[in-house]
């Protein structure tokens, strides 16, 4: 998955996110034809709760093996035919000490963040779970709602985060800002929607 990952922020970089998406969907029908399969035992002994896992193994597996197969197939299409690519390839891997530390520096706050919402969220059910079946039940549905909702914003916060790099990069700094503005606008005025939605239907 972390490998995964790192294809998916990499191509994102590069403005390319569609074929990732059509992954992504691909991934979950893999995930539900399997576990649909291996814990009723379609074609094998009922498995159970190990077909689900076996089955998430199995989407994990998809997920890589296609963005490996997309990165080939894109960096074959724009290559420049009198480069040798093993030598870029390799090129590539060269560790730049300086590099690192900016990415240390911004990655691991990033983490940060990430583990603590994760954290979270997981004391959250483990409160809920010594409650009671009922209410991690309730905190599984709202996760799930909340997350759904999230992920809208969360991708144009991708985007906008593509964009403002991209400007930042070549030094146009109104562009970014403007990208910037229109991308915190846009997330507000979505989950603003899902606000007015989730609280006239609870």
């Amino acid at each position: 998955m972390f490998a995964f990952i790192a294809f998916q922020k990499y191509w994102q970089a590069h403005e390319i996110s569609l074929p990732i998406t059509l992954i992504m969907v691909g991934a979950n029908v893999v995930n539900l034809l399997a576990g649909v399969c291996l814990v009723h035992g379609t074609f094998t002994q009922p498995m159970g709760v190990e077909g689900l896992a076996i089955a998430t193994l199995l989407c994990r597996l998809f997920c890589l093996l296609a963005i490996v197969l997309l990165s080939l197939y894109l960096w074959r299409r724009h290559a420049d035919p009198n480069e040798n690519q093993a030598k870029i390839f390799f090129r590539s891997l060269d560790f730049d000490p300086s590099l690192i530390k900016k990415l240390l520096q911004l990655g691991l706050p990033l983490g940060g963040m990430a583990f603590l919402e994760v954290l979270n969220l997981s004391l959250i059910a483990f409160g809920a779970s010594r409650i009671g079946s009922l209410a991690l039940s309730v905190h599984h549905i709202v996760v799930i709602v909340s997350a759904t909702t999230f992920a809208v914003a969360w991708g144009i916060s991708s985007a906008t985060t593509v964009r403002v790099g991209i400007h930042v990069g070549a030094g146009r700094r109104q562009e970014a800002e403007r990208s910037g503005w229109i991308g915190i606008s846009t997330g507000t005025a979505i989950m603003s929607v899902f606000m007015v939605v989730i609280l006239a239907f609870p």
